[in-house]
């Protein structure tokens, strides 16, 4: 699945779309997803590739 800063808004996750979004680990990961974001914490960026996924700076 692709999770991006539009797809968190469109989900009500993120407010405004002009300040950059970090990806922060908290809490499981079980699917693979591939997320790009401007920011990632150490442990979500480790727990995403775990899980298989991808992460893209952006």
């Amino acid at each position: 699945a692709q999770v991006n800063p539009q797809a968190l808004k469109e989900r009500g996750l993120v407010r405004n779309l002009n300040r950059p979004v970090k990806i922060l680990g908290n809490g499981s990961l079980s699917k693979k997803l591939h997320v790009e974001a401007a920011k990632f914490s150490k442990s979500a960026e480790e727990k995403i590739r775990a899980a298989g996924g991808e992460v893209k700076i952006a």
